[in-house]
């Protein structure tokens, strides 16, 4: 039985994968579908569709499979309904002084002001690559309609 850390690591070398998948590519359209083998809201992910979440999600369910997906983790096309399912499990965190994890899913508010806790509308999501001093590096679907970093300071 893999270890946390082993199946975090897995989890962002799968992410790894789709750096530089554009939208309407094969790598986006492998995505889109792993994600359709779940529908975990009953609302397809096409191939048009804001993709940020349905591949944080997809990436879950193609390292994890199916049913230890949908246990564990807060599946869903969209950022706010994300959050409200990590709030039901328990995994939901809005902390400010909370150092992220390899693997962990961080959902963005372009809005909010970095102050306090975020009260604002989810906007998008990413998968923590690693955290190195202050700089979270983040691979995230649908980054300027591709899969890329984004370092957080």
């Amino acid at each position: 039985m893999a270890t946390e850390k082993e199946i975090r690591a897995e989890v962002v070398a799968t992410a790894k994968e789709y750096i530089g998948a554009t939208q309407g590519s094969k790598l986006h359209r492998k995505i889109v579908d792993i994600f359709n083998t779940v529908i975990p809201d009953g609302v397809k992910l096409l191939d048009t569709s804001y993709w940020c979440a349905g591949f944080a999600s997809g990436v879950e369910i193609q390292t994890l499979g199916k049913k230890k997906a949908k246990k564990i983790c807060p599946l869903s096309y969209n950022c706010n309904t994300i959050i409200k399912k990590a709030k039901k499990m328990g995994i939901f965190i809005e902390d400010d002084a909370y150092k992220p994890k390899k693997a962990d899913w961080i959902l963005y508010d372009w809005q909010d002001n970095g102050k306090g806790d975020n009260k604002g509308s989810a906007d998008h999501v990413g998968i923590v690559e690693k955290v190195k001093d202050r700089v979270i590096t983040v691979i995230e679907g649908n980054k300027s309609k591709k899969c890329a970093r984004r370092n957080i300071i």
